[in-house]
């Protein structure tokens, strides 16, 4: 979708943590993002299906289907195949691996965060893929 003189670009955070989505939420809307959240893969399916989104960040450990089947359905998706693609996930180990990033991910965001490393990820994803 791009970015626009009023927002910093569209970002999707999909979590199953209600924390998680309401502090993404004030914390990205108040670096100039347009944020939209879902708490399962079956809500974050139903966005991408319907809204484009510059950054699309997703747990990876979501209660009705894991992030990588969700990363495969936006790379899938007409409007969202061109976002940037950010796992959420607790696992450092997984986080590190080099082949974790590739055709589904552009990075990965490292659980627990603070609010303004959430921001610098999404901000330096986006302007990489910009």
């Amino acid at each position: 979708m791009g970015e626009t003189a009023e927002t910093a670009g569209r970002v999707l955070l999909v979590d199953d943590m209600p924390q998680v989505r309401e502090l993404g939420s004030l914390v990205l809307e108040a670096a100039g993002y347009e944020v939209a959240t879902a708490a399962d893969g079956a809500e974050a399916l139903d966005l991408i299906n319907t809204q484009q989104f510059d950054v699309i960040a997703v747990d990876l450990g979501l209660p009705d289907m894991d992030g990588q089947a969700v990363a495969n359905r936006i790379r899938e998706s007409q409007l969202n195949a061109a976002a940037v693609v950010l796992a959420i996930t607790g696992d450092a180990v997984t986080a590190s691996r080099p082949d974790f990033v590739g055709e589904l991910f552009n990075g990965s965001i490292l659980k627990p965060f603070m609010a303004e490393d959430l921001v610098e990820q999404i901000r330096a994803a986006h302007a990489t893929e910009a």
